[in-house]
Order: C-alpha cells, then structure tokens, then sequence
C-alpha cells in the first residue's frame, strides 16, 4: 500500500523539507552477506520501521502539523537503520532491500537529500537485481530538481536504459527522463545519442512539461552545432521561437526566447567566418555572397538581446566581429560601406563604459587598434594600443601569481586554495581591486555557480541535522548523516577550488594571448608609421568606396559624445571612420 500511495502524495514536501535543496550509509551496512533468500524474514525493528513510515505518509496527505511528520521520518530512520545493520540477522535480503527504498524516501522528505541520494545510488548499483529499481528513479527525477547538478544524480538517471521510459508509472515523468538522459549522454560524449533522446522530448504547452521541451531543444540545437550540422540546429533554435510566439505568457519564455536569438546569432556569425574564409582562399564570388548573408543574419539576432539581460555585453562584443569582418573583408570586393567599423566602434566605447568596470573586454581593445590599423589611423591605434598596454600585461602577471597560490611544488593543495577563493570572493584576500574584479568575473561561471550551490546545500543538511532534536540527533543514523555530510563538503570544497585554479589559469592563458596579439599589432604599427609599408602598397591594401556617415530614424538623434557617459546612449554609440591609407 506505501507504494501505491506515493501517487497520492505526488512527492509532495512538507515545510521543513522545502527548504533550498541537499551522508550515506557506511559500506559495510549497506553490502549485505549472502544469506538464504528462499525465506523471507521480516523483524520487529523493520515493522516498526516501515510503520512509521506509512504513519508519516499518511500525516503528509491529512496536512498534519509538521512536527509530528517529523517525529514519524525520525522514528523510521532508526529502525531502518537497526535492519540495515551489518549483523541484523533477523530479516531476510529481500526486506533489507525494502528497507533500503523506504530509508531513501524517509531521508528525501525530511529534506537530507545527499543522504537520501546515497540510499538511492545503492540501489541503482544493483540495478534490476533490485526490486525498487524502477521506483527509485521517480526519486532521481526530483533530486535532480532540488539539488545542484554537481551532485551526481545525473550519472544515476544515466544508468537507468530507455525501456523504463515506457513504463506505466513513469508516465508522468517521460519528458523530465528524456532530457536528463539526453543531458547525461551529451556530457559524456555520446553526441549522437544525445541528440536523439533530446528529439524524443514531446512539444508541450503546460508549465510542468513546457520547459522541458525548450530545454531539450536548446541542448539539441547546441549538440548538433557539436555535431557538424548547423542547418538542422537552426531549426531547433526557431522551433524554440515559434513556440514562444505561440505561448507568449509561458513561464520564463523571455530567458528561452534569448537563448534562441542568442544561439542563432552564433551559428550563423560562424558560418560567415567561414564562408568569408572559402572566399579569401578561392576569391568565388558566391562565398562572398554567403558570407554577407550569415555575417548580416547574425547582426539581425544579436541585436534582439536586450540591454537588461546578462547576455547583452558579451552579445555586444560577438557583433563587433561581425560588423568588423563585413567592413574589413567583404567591403573591397563589394565596394560598398557596410558601416561595419563605426558600429564595432561604437560598441567597444559601450562595453569600456565606467558602468561596466565589473565586466572585462580586454580583446575590445585590441579589436580596436585593428580597425584604426586597417584604415591607416596610426595615432589613434597607438591610443588604443596604449591603453590595453597600461592595464593587461601587468594584470596578466597578477593572475598567474594568483593562479599559483598554495602549490606545493607540483602538487596542488585545492582545499586550501578554495578557502583563499572564498576571501576573494567576499574582497578579503588584499588583491587590488581591479584585480580582484578581473579574477571574479572568471568565475561567473554556471558549472563553478553549480558546485558552490552544491557546497551551500550540504552547509544546509548539516546545520539542520545540528538544530534537529537532540534524540535523534545522537541516534546512530543521524550520526552516520551528520559524518558523510561533511565528508562530501570536504571533497566538494576540493573540487570547487581545483575548478576555480583551472578557471584562472584559462583567464592566464586568454591574458597571455592577448598580450602576444599586442605585441604583433604594436610591430605592425610601427612599420606603418616608420613607412616600411609604403603608401603605394597601403592603397592597394583597401578599395575606394564611399564612406557610410552616421544616419538615424525618426527616434532617435544624433549627440557629439563629449566625455560624458549617459546609460540612455549605451549601445548606440557610432564612430565615423575615414581611411587614410593611400594618402600623402
């Protein structure tokens, strides 16, 4: 009968167990001897147990005070643990494995989720040997919910074989499988398979499966873009906005419909780069065209990212090499001003703006000087060489120094390094505070995010077990919680400090080849200014076209930028970029 109600609750939570997310048993008392299965023995201890349970199931679906819930889990937990006790020799296998199930399901109520999570993994290592194998993964589905993704119920549900998708009971949680599985399958590698398990998703208008439809179709237009096969994920990206077009009050339609915009503007900025490419290697007019086309269809999806998302700046940045390569590459061969360099420009003041010294373009810069360099404006590339040269080669020093702290040798004590993360984090560790901005937006980071919010969650587990009532808190599962909980925070702060240096040395390796970059740009300067480069080959260097001048609509006007920032201009700022290549 506790199973068949488990759809009457519908996994709903009590209070205490809503809380924002997150030990398990021993080895020793969760591997249990062989014993004779042909009987089964079912204890006293595992009554009581499994009768509290059903005392606590029923106590949820009456809405009964909390308290006395939690008196019933409490009291669970402890006789299931006395079953599942190595020398228990008075119940069978098979009712250990029953005790297992309801442990796990006690643990997920009372809100201990990575304890609950590690019931659960015993049982999926089993696998079909288990009887509550199938039952378990409803479970998974809604650890996978509450918990951070760094803490493994993925690879669990990634175990689980498709057939069970079929089944009768799972019905309800088809869409939430397909895209975990799919999700599991494309971080291991498995691209293809991925792709297949996130098509599989069913189009559905009601928020509990909605988002799983959009999820799975911006992770399949991702993996295919993997995969080689831009067309088919552009049509992915726009079943994303035909569905919001359709559903324009859907939850969070506005963050999908970015993504959409975001992504398509991506795929198809690459396929100009690469189509631009074809062009300078064969001179076929037809790669030309292409490129114009995708390079001009990447501008037109950019541009829909709004000034209020967290996209917006880096969007800003990505259409800068898009306008710079239509004015740089295409406009000789189809001489015409693309007004390409005004508005890459214009950009690079944005994204240099005083309101966005948390944010670092440091590329900008030298994107830049190139655009002064290819219209021969020595002075002004120099001034922007000059000033990427002030602040970056001395930074990038900095950031390897911090990159290297707590090193022993060639031995990296991570521990250490992510409680110096953390006094960094909160401006306690005395860097510079440019410095310290600089190695801070190289951990806005979704994955390092993930292991933080997973460190969070045990930090929640453990001081709820410690504000838990002193009776059950000195029983032996809860001490058994109380040591695999930090045991996982321990590891879990390991990891978050070794993805932390690794995040850092990439800022050190991006920093270094930047400076490398000034330096070929800072040599190209000077032959250009020293005339090795004479003004005869420099007029070769770029056709005669006729200059775009800044143009506006009837809403918007046009105002000399005089030093001051306003936030109404961010965004709309334009250069006029007369070339002098050519000239005496």
């Amino acid at each position: 009968m506790f199973i068949a109600s488990l759809v009457a609750v519908t996994l709903a939570l009590p209070a205490f167990a809503q809380k924002k997310k997150g030990g398990a048993a021993e080895e020793d008392e969760m591997t249990f001897e062989a014993e004779d299965v042909s009987k089964t023995l079912v204890s006293k201890k595992m009554v009581r147990g499994e009768d509290f349970f059903k005392k606590a199931e029923k106590a949820m679906n009456d809405s009964s005070p909390q308290e006395q819930i939690l008196v019933y889990f409490q009291s669970a937990t402890i006789y299931l643990k006395q079953v599942l006790a190595k020398d228990n020799r008075d119940d069978s296998f098979d009712t250990k494995q029953k005790a297992q199930y309801i442990m796990g399901k006690c643990l997920y109520y009372m809100g201990y989720y990575s304890a609950s999570k590690n019931y659960f993994e015993k049982i999926v290592e089993q696998g079909d040997a288990h009887p509550y194998y199938k039952m378990t993964l409803k479970y998974l589905v809604s650890l996978q919910q509450k918990m951070p993704e760094s803490a493994g119920i993925l690879p669990m549900i990634g175990k689980y074989s498709e057939e069970y998708l079929d089944s009768k009971d799972l019905e309800a949680f088809r869409s939430q499988l397909l895209y975990y599985l799919g999700r599991y399958h494309y971080v291991d590698g498995r691209l293809e398979k991925a792709a297949e398990l996130f098509a599989k998703v069913p189009m559905n208008a009601k928020p509990s499966e909605g988002g799983y439809f959009l999820k799975s179709k911006v992770f399949e237009g991702i993996t295919l873009v993997r995969l080689g096969k831009p067309v088919d994920a552009i049509k992915r990206f726009n079943a994303i906005i035909i569905f919001a077009q359709k559903n324009p009050t859907f939850p969070e339609i506005g963050d999908f419909l970015e993504l959409a915009n975001l992504s398509l503007a991506r795929v198809y900025y690459q396929a100009g780069r690469v189509a631009v490419g074809l062009f300078e290697q064969t001179r076929k007019p037809n790669f030309a065209k292409m490129s114009e086309k995708y390079l001009q269809l990447s501008l037109t999806f950019f541009e829909k990212i709004p000034q209020n998302s967290h996209n917006w700046l880096q969007s800003l940045f990505e259409e800068s090499w898009a306008y710079f390569i239509l004015d740089a590459m295409l406009r000789p061969h189809f001489k015409k001003d693309y007004g390409g360099f005004q508005k890459a420009l214009g950009n690079i003041h944005t994204l240099n703006a005083p309101f966005f010294e948390n944010h670092f373009f440091p590329e900008s810069l030298i994107l830049r000087a190139v655009i002064y360099f290819q219209n021969c404006r020595v002075e002004s590339a120099q001034e922007a060489l000059a000033e990427f040269g002030r602040v970056y080669p001395k930074l990038q020093l900095q950031v390897r120094e911090v990159a290297d702290k707590h090193t022993n040798g060639e031995e990296e004590e991570n521990d250490m390094y992510f409680e110096y993360i953390k006094k960094i984090m909160s401006d306690k560790a005395g860097l510079d505070p440019r410095l310290s901005r600089l190695v801070k937006s190289s951990l806005k980071d979704r994955t390092f995010e993930r292991r933080i919010e997973f460190i969070d969650e045990l930090n929640r587990e453990i001081k709820q077990l410690d504000n838990s009532d002193k009776s059950w808190r000195s029983s032996d599962i809860a001490r058994e919680i109380k040591e695999d909980l930090e045991f996982q925070k321990m590891n879990a702060q390991t990891e978050a400090g070794k993805l932390a240096r690794d995040r850092i040395r990439r800022l050190d390796d991006e920093l270094t080849r930047l400076v490398l970059q000034y330096g070929d740009v800072k040599i190209e300067l000077n032959n250009l200014r020293l005339k090795k480069v004479t003004a005869k080959a420099m007029a070769t260097r770029s056709a005669k076209v006729d200059v775009m001048n800044v143009t506006v609509d009837d809403e918007h006007v046009i105002w000399p930028f005089t030093g001051e920032y306003w936030q109404d201009e961010l965004g709309y700022y334009r250069f006029v970029v007369r070339s002098t290549c050519g000239s005496n």
